[in-house]
């Protein structure tokens, strides 16, 4: 039987972080366009330079010795978002989301090199002193020697006695740490005054839920993160601590640092509070415009981040402590749309208009200004729709790219998260429990057609004259859509024998639904593919497990579809669907850690993928089994010697069949193991390529295995033996 191919290209997200984005197999990084800073999440200084981390995986260092003119010095790729930064000397300690404790030399601010890694991956804090740093977990805390940075080790554990506990922030005074349990209301108190030692000496009970921690002299200052009050705990006697006074704030308290002089303690909790320690009350509330999160204190400076931005505060005199400048690092991507050789893009509240014919050099068409965030661009008949304000959408007439102008907006009364639809003069849109028809006949006069109530819709997708929609109740719904397009008739209620199954994304290409699975089950969660070639009666046709959650597809062509994603990390996948029922990966490409992803779209075979930080560009094109052309037709079977070989990291294996049939080449390592399968599908007689890209996998002896299965001549198999030298 002959096979069609089909390729899947998939953007996953994955609890774990990924590698920091740059390693891939048969996938490109072409281009990457609108490079900002990324969400700024901590920050520590010391001297004329501060250090913030993002949660897009960088450290980023700042010159600030002019405090009205800080400049960028430099930049360094982490492989996780950083959730803390502390300086100690001339080392700066980056807990690293879902990893570990990384150590930089910082000596040189302008040339910072890697010192050592110390493994845990359930790192929320660290601190220093001495020889050693103190990290704490979600449960427990590890005491880490620095004596050899180069080979950092253990030195002493202790694990809360409490069930349930959230080690949430770390302070140390003299012999003493200080560590919160969020989850439990408790404060414990540690002693480190024994080498490789960790003393649990007190656990105190507290009324409320503690966070972050600073200690001064004999005081704790403690953040309450459920009433965003602050906390003053006497530790006089490390032992024996006990509340004496709070101050009655508001907000949740991200991070807070203690003026130079010990008479302010400054809190980031969305707004900058200032706090008299004297009289344990607010002086002043300074609003960013921005919500801060994190703060470092130099003299009579604080540097604090709010997720887009930075800013720089005198503080010489609190109660009356003065912005000096503040810096915004966007623009930032929110939106993402490509129609022919233009791509639409939400860029801080404006849709900006780029021609991609070269996808490498994004040149600017157009742009209008709609003053708030734009999400989920779709173009459809010389209009750019896209929703803002969570419940409403704009239609933007862009028949003439160079001149874009608003045609109108609608309040939906709702807040979808799945885009426009499109069908003949209507648009469809999803929110929980109900499907809006929306009249787009005439797009400057916007018009609310007809409201659906039924079932939970997660994700729509139009197919013919078909509505087909992802459900979170656990059921793909078919509607007809032909007789009255505003009244959708249901036509088929599907659900899979499995349980556990919640489709949060869907598209419908070639007969055939795709469907992604956000279960917590991790059986069940993946690639769900439906046979809907007729649509009242959909079939189960095959299943690809992934590492975790899918949340959007779409299919831009005959061949392929594309699921998108978002999260911390993200991998575009490439399988290879001509046989449903056993799908594969051909090829995939971390992208990293992802803040938020806010656009995907594909042309060709191009990938668009778009962050809050970024636009990334990949070249998807499948590499497969490539026709070597002006070849006389084979007389004999033959699977040529790869080349080149040995390879780093690509090679080629040829091979000729004289019968048509179904070929199949698979690579296995030394061991007998399967790494992958480079092709399974079916072929005429004539000679061919299959390209092998190994730059995922370590140096070493490999084996590549055809074999041909015909229905007449029998089957023919051969390997070739394969030495990857990197």
């Amino acid at each position: 039987m002959k096979k069609s191919l089909s390729i899947i290209i998939l953007l996953t997200v994955f609890v774990v972080t990924l590698p920091a984005f740059g390693q891939g197999w048969n996938i490109d990084l072409l281009a990457t366009h609108f490079d900002s800073w990324g969400l700024t999440y901590r920050v520590a200084a010391q001297g004329d330079y501060a250090y913030f981390g993002t949660f897009d995986s960088y450290l980023r260092v700042l010159d600030i010795s002019d405090p009205a003119d800080p400049d960028t010095v430099g930049s360094y790729q982490t492989t996780a978002p950083i959730i803390d930064l502390t300086i100690d000397g001339n080392y700066l300690y980056a807990a690293l989301a879902g990893q570990g404790l990384q150590i930089y030399d910082i000596s040189d601010p302008l040339a910072i090199t890697e010192e050592g890694f110390f493994q845990m991956e359930e790192i929320e804090e660290a601190i220093v002193s001495g020889n050693y740093a103190y990290a704490i977990g979600e449960d427990y805390l590890r005491m880490i020697d620095l004596i050899d940075l180069g080979n950092l080790q253990q030195a002493a554990y202790w694990q809360s006695p409490e069930l349930g506990a959230n080690m949430f922030g770390i302070a140390i005074s003299g012999s003493y740490l200080f560590i919160t349990d969020r989850d439990n209301n408790l404060l414990y108190t540690v002693r480190i005054s024994e080498p490789d030692a960790l003393i649990f000496e007190n656990t105190l009970n507290l009324n409320f839920e503690p966070s972050e921690i600073a200690v001064l002299g004999d005081y704790a200052y403690v953040a309450d993160s459920d009433e965003g009050n602050i906390y003053e705990v006497n530790i006089q006697i490390p032992t024996s601590p006990f509340v004496t006074r709070f101050c009655d704030a508001f907000g949740e308290a991200e991070d807070i640092a203690l003026s130079s002089s010990g008479d302010y303690a400054f809190v980031a909790a969305g707004p900058l509070l200032v706090i008299d320690l004297h009289i344990f009350q607010i002086v002043q509330v300074l609003e960013t415009g921005g919500y801060v999160n994190g703060i470092a204190v130099i003299g009579d400076l604080v540097c604090d981040t709010d997720y887009f931005g930075i800013d720089m505060i005198n503080v010489s005199t609190p109660p009356t402590s003065q912005i000096i400048t503040s810096l915004s690092f966007g623009p930032y991507a929110t939106g993402f749309a490509i129609d022919g050789d233009l791509a639409y893009i939400g860029v801080d509240g404006i849709l900006e208009i780029y021609n991609i014919s070269n996808p490498t050099t994004l040149v600017p068409v157009g742009s209008v200004e709609l003053n708030n965030i734009l999400q989920d661009i779709d173009v459809h008949n010389n209009y750019a729709y896209s929703y803002y304000g969570e419940t409403f959408v704009y239609s933007i007439n862009v028949e003439n790219p160079a001149n874009p102008f608003i045609a109108d907006s609608l309040d939906l009364g709702l807040e979808p998260s799945d885009g426009l639809h499109f069908y003949g003069n209507y648009a469809y849109c999803q929110d929980e429990n109900l499907i809006q028809v929306i009249d787009i006949a005439d797009p400057s006069d916007l018009q609310i057609a007809n409201t659906v109530i039924g079932y939970d819709p997660e994700a729509l997708s139009i197919d013919g004259d078909h509505l087909y929609v992802a459900d979170d109740d656990e059921f793909l719904v078919v509607y007809n859509l032909s007789s009255n397009p505003t009244a959708p008739i249901e036509i088929a209620l599907w659900h899979p024998s499995s349980p556990n199954w919640e489709p949060q994304a869907i598209d419908v290409s070639g007969g055939f639904a795709y469907l992604g699975s956000e279960t917590d089950g991790e059986d069940y969660r993946g690639l769900w593919i439906v046979d809907v070639s007729t649509p009242a009666n959909p079939v189960y046709a095959g299943f690809y497990e992934l590492d975790d959650h899918v949340f959007r597809i779409e299919a831009p062509w005959a061949e392929h579809i594309a699921i998108v994603g978002y999260g911390d990390g993200a991998r575009v996948s490439i399988l290879n669907v001509s046989d449903p029922s056993d799908p594969y990966e051909t090829g995939y490409y971390d992208l990293g850690s992802i803040v938020y992803l806010s656009g995907f779209a594909v042309s060709d075979n191009l990938a668009y993928v778009a962050d809050y930080n970024m636009l990334y560009v990949l070249d998807c094109n499948p590499a497969g089994i490539i026709e070597i052309p002006g070849t006389a037709l084979p007389l004999d079977y033959e699977m040529h010697s790869p080349y080149p070989n040995p390879f780093n990291p690509s090679t080629s294996i040829r091979f000729q069949i004289p019968v048509a049939g179904d070929v199949k080449i698979t690579v296995y390592d030394i061991q007998g193991n399967l790494v992958t399968t480079l092709a399974d599908e079916w072929l005429t007689p004539g000679s061919y390529q299959a390209p092998f890209n190994a730059g995922n996998l370590s140096s070493g002896i490999y084996f590549a295995r055809l074999l041909v299965a015909t229905p007449t001549a029998g089957d023919f198999t051969q390997t070739q033996k394969l030495v990857l030298m990197k």
